[in-house]
């Protein structure tokens, strides 16, 4: 039976982003986080490849757009007896998708039980960058004071988006968090993720300030379809580490919640920052690899 790879046909949509989600997650699927799913893809329905054969569904794989030029890939996943050349060639055509569309930096998040998926991103020349913690917590969980003595948090306004960008790029120094990825990922990159979309999350940033200087900032956005807020960012400039503020922020950022669970994502390596978040009373959720692939200079 002839192979046909294409962007999902609406009727493959649902059954596509089942496939990808896999066991693990159709608890998920299930409710609400399937039709959240499908409307992302109907902003940009060409970024989901399906293979079929025979208008049956082969296999699929999905670049998700996160904000700037950064997509999260779903590495694909295949019907049962599909052979392995179908994952080979539904990331050549996403590759080439990608590079069209002026993607600048790919990665995907791989559960450790999932060995399948990582070698099927290593075989496609994604580098295996670090593991990543998935931490939790609300306001009732923060532990310790939220202020950490003469720090104040300013709200960033629009017209002070240089002097972020600045400070941004002046805790990218020496951090230990993701360090690969920050050299291709500027901070107007970052930035993006935290900008209003059609989805309805939206962002705040934060200056963090100490005697008169800024020394670092907070990023959190609110996704309410996925009824939670992220901390997207949290960085200290390198001359204001080492003063266990980072545990202070992390508080801050918790009582900043509210009620609302908030979630951030650490690189596993980055020992420090995991006990400052540890320390405010986030809770660790689940680990994953972390893959990621860079397009042009």
């Amino acid at each position: 039976m002839s192979l046909i790879l294409s962007a999902a046909a609406p009727h493959h949509v649902r059954e596509a982003l089942q496939l990808l989600a896999g066991n693990s997650r159709l608890d998920l699927l299930a409710t609400h986080t399937l039709p959240l799913l499908v409307r992302r893809v109907a902003e940009a329905p060409e970024t989901l490849l399906a293979a079929t054969r025979q208008g049956r569904l082969a296999g699929a794989t999905w670049a998700e757009q996160v904000g700037g030029t950064s997509v999260v890939v779903w590495a694909p996943r295949l019907a049962a007896g599909e052979p392995e050349s179908t994952a080979t060639m539904l990331l050549e055509m996403l590759d080439r998708l990608l590079r069209e569309r002026g993607t600048r930096i790919a990665y995907g998040l791989v559960a450790p039980a999932d060995a399948c998926l990582a070698e099927r991103l290593r075989a496609a020349a994604y580098l295996h960058l670090t593991d990543v913690v998935t931490l939790t917590g609300t306001s009732s969980q923060a532990a310790g004071p939220a202020q950490t003595t003469d720090i104040q948090y300013e709200r960033c306004l629009p017209l002070q988006r240089d002097r972020l960008v600045s400070l941004i790029e002046e805790t990218f120094a020496g951090s230990l968090d993701c360090p690969q990825l920050w050299a291709a990922r500027p901070a107007q990159e970052l930035l993006a993720r935290i900008d209003a979309d059609p989805r309805g999350s939206s962002g705040d940033a934060y200056l963090v300030r100490h005697a008169g200087r800024d020394v670092g900032c907070v990023l959190l956005v609110d996704r309410p379809a996925w009824g939670h807020l992220e901390l997207v960012y949290m960085g200290l400039i390198p001359a204001a580490r080492g003063r266990c503020w980072g545990r202070g922020l992390a508080s801050w950022s918790l009582q900043a919640a509210g009620r609302r669970e908030l979630v951030v994502h650490v690189d596993a390596a980055n020992l420090p920052a995991r006990k400052a978040y540890q320390g405010a009373g986030f809770l660790h959720r689940d680990r994953r690899e972390l893959f990621g692939k860079v397009f042009g200079a």
